[in-house]
């Protein structure tokens, strides 16, 4: 069976479970096995459902019996596949844990990182078949990166040069290879077909193109074509009666498309190679004049520059059969220097431009796979609504559309924006960032837009650079948009409208090349119904927006983010500190209003407070406090006129209703609003709140 089916990675004959044994048991099996899912199976091992680690979390949150059997709470509808699935379709599904099911029966488990670690062997083999084409193709390859560090070097171009692969490749190719000229192609962006080289005193036509992605250049590649024997071949096809049967028979053992014209451009000769290239009969094209073909048969301006200057010349070009070919003419000419025709050569390029194309999809995919991987090894993003806003990230990271970051405070649109800048074509390029709300209106505009020399008292002598100026052909990151003045919102919208600022005290604007990201955590359509924000600048920050999820929704991630919060605040304070895994399961039900930023002053708070080396105690706020952040006063109504007495008791009530709500009992209610608890029943009694118990 094939190396990438499922038999050949699945976890063979794993743990299960019965249907009548309980969760408790189940959880036990899953923290023993250290597995992600415990299939269910019944008496003859069929399998009737699925347990995943994830499952059993939520399950602990809905407070379940952990005595209920399984058959009660397994997942049912779960998706099993056969040993021959092919790894390719797996890796699309992104489901944890896969039962692989064979004639009823259970025979093994797939978990995602099997299947990931699958896919990427499975990868590695597509990338050496095509090192191996590569290193098959007679013509040289050099391909080089966009800083014009050598990547790949085949076999051919390793002898043309005489160069070794393992002493060039991660050099740059102006220094170990200064008569190359493919870095040319990086600087004028253009492809250069049909140019002709000596090396080593042969000749070699070479090809360069540029390696596109999204339109920018990420490299570029040449295919060097030994051409000495076919052009020596050409100069001896002199108008030779002697020759003549010897070149026919040379001719029509080429490989490559050969035909002969006379001095006057008739065809005398075409080699079967050449008619099977064109996708014409030998009638087609003898005696025909070079002037009555087809231009997409054979473009007659290449013999007319060959018999005027009496000098070889290269095209390529695409035939009507639809291929790409190499055509090489050389004149014939005489010991006296007069011409009597022009010899044509004809070579099959089509498979080496698909490789091309090939090459540059897979540099492309590659590129892609790469980012992914450098983003997870350096930030969290497990969940799946990480993974798609990741995905998304890198999308729009190729672009210059201006992009708003939205998400509530803590949860990381500062790393969304410095991700965006990693992976764009700008990443060698400034990344400026400033909080709107952290400085004074009277300072902003000129930390934005920059000041001439005099243009108010205390300003510098020699001016100062604005912010957007500093990251001029980089990217300017706005955090707390919201906060911006709406007399400096106009100011921005001119910017972002035209591309120019105009110092304060200045009057000529200056043109510059700024991608410009914004970030908030209010809802700016909120604040344009309330005027408080211009409608016409916040379409044009929200051409492309980015919401970034809360970190309650992402509950996944919290183990990994509490990980990286004991090493890092253990380093810091010399520590070793660990945490019980019932206080993570604990902090996974927690609300988390502050984000990411609130768990990490939770873990540092708890390093440095703890008193052993496990950290077996947590304090949430949502545990003890009440979030007056969370109650909705703003539906309140009171009567015009109410004194301050009146107006507080409606608050009041809407507060011990709320708290009541939360904690059921008059005792605990007492307890977190720091009052008696016969203070709590009067005062319930008052407002006509109903206690459940006391």
């Amino acid at each position: 069976m094939d190396a990438s089916t499922v038999c050949r990675f699945m976890r063979p004959d794993p743990p299960t479970a019965h249907e009548d044994e309980s969760l408790q048991n189940v959880i036990e099996m899953i923290v023993k096995e250290k597995i992600d899912g415990i299939p269910i199976v019944d008496k003859n091992r069929c399998v009737r459902g699925l347990i995943t680690r994830a499952h059993v979390l939520r399950l602990i949150a809905q407070n379940i019996d952990l005595k209920a059997p399984a058959r009660e709470i397994m997942k049912r509808d779960i998706i099993t596949i056969s040993p021959d699935t092919e790894v390719q379709k797996l890796i699309t599904w992104n489901v944890s844990s896969l039962p692989v099911i064979d004639q009823d029966k259970l025979v093994g488990i797939v978990t995602l990182s099997d299947t990931i670690r699958a896919y990427y062997k499975s990868v590695v083999n597509i990338r050496n078949t095509l090192d191996t084409v590569i290193s098959s193709i007679r013509a040289g390859i050099i391909s080089i990166n966009e800083e014009g560090i050598i990547k790949v070097i085949n076999p051919a171009a390793e002898a043309i040069f005489g160069v070794k692969k393992d002493d060039i490749l991660g050099q740059r190719i102006q220094a170990v290879l200064p008569q190359c000229r493919l870095f040319r192609i990086i600087e004028r962006a253009e492809h250069e077909y049909g140019d002709m080289e000596m090396y080593n005193n042969r000749s070699y036509l070479c090809n360069r193109s540029p390696i596109l992605e999204n339109g920018q250049i990420i490299g570029a590649v040449e295919v060097i074509q030994d051409i000495s024997e076919i052009e020596m071949l050409s100069a001896k096809l002199k108008s030779t009666q002697e020759l003549m049967q010897r070149v026919n028979a040379i001719i029509e053992c080429s490989f490559d498309g050969i035909f002969v014209t006379d001095h006057q451009g008739n065809i005398i000769k075409a080699n079967e190679s050449y008619l099977n290239l064109a996708g014409v009969s030998e009638s087609d094209v003898i005696g025909k004049n070079i002037n009555e073909l087809e231009s997409d048969l054979f473009d007659p301006r290449l013999i007319k520059e060959v018999a005027e200057t009496k000098q070889a010349a290269t095209i390529v070009q695409q035939l009507k059969s639809g291929k790409n070919v190499i055509i090489t003419a050389n004149p014939i000419i005489d010991d006296n220097g007069t011409s009597h025709g022009v010899v044509a050569n004809v070579r099959d390029i089509t498979e080496l431009n698909a490789l091309k194309e090939q090459i540059n999809s897979l540099n492309q995919h590659y590129i892609q796979e790469i980012n992914k991987y450098k983003i997870a090894n350096k930030y969290i993003f497990s969940s799946p609504k990480s993974r798609d806003l990741i995905d998304l990230v890198i999308r729009v990271a190729q672009v210059d559309s201006t992009v708003l970051i939205t998400g509530e405070t803590g949860v990381g649109k500062d790393v969304i924006a410095q991700i965006l800048h990693e992976n764009s074509p700008r990443s060698d390029k400034p990344f400026v960032r400033i909080n709107c709300g952290a400085i004074p209106e009277t300072l902003l505009e000129s930390e934005l837009f920059g000041y001439e020399p005099g243009s108010f008292t205390g300003a510098r002598k020699g001016g100062k650079m604005g912010l957007f100026e500093v990251a001029n052909h980089g990217i300017l990151f706005l955090d707390e948009i919201g906060e911006l003045p709406i007399v400096l919102q106009v100011k921005l919208l001119r910017v972002l409208q035209d591309g120019k600022i105009t110092r304060i005290g200045g009057t000529v604007p200056k043109q510059l090349d700024v991608r410009v990201i914004a970030a908030t955590n209010r809802s700016l359509s909120d604040m344009v119904l309330k005027g408080k924000f211009r409608e016409d600048l916040y379409y044009r920050l929200n051409v492309v927006p980015i919401t970034v999820p809360p970190l309650r929704e992402r509950v996944e991630e919290i183990p990994e983010f509490v990980n990286f919060f004991l090493s890092k605040y253990n380093k810091k304070y010399g520590m070793n500190k660990s945490i019980d895994a019932r206080v993570i399961s604990e902090m996974q039900r927690y609300k988390w209003p502050g984000n990411i930023r609130e768990l990490e002053n939770v873990i540092e708070r708890a390093i440095v407070t703890s008193k052993g080396d496990v950290i077996t105690d947590i304090r949430l706020r949502e545990s003890d406090e009440l979030d007056l952040d969370a109650i909705d006063f703003s539906t309140i109504q009171t009567e015009k006129g109410n004194k301050l007495k009146a107006t507080l008791e409606v608050y009041e009530k809407r507060l011990l209703q709320e708290a009541l709500k939360k904690y059921g009992s008059t005792r605990k209610t007492a307890q977190v609003l720091g009052v008696d608890q016969s203070t709590i029943v009067k005062k319930a009694a008052r407002y006509n709140i109903p206690l459940r118990n006391k």
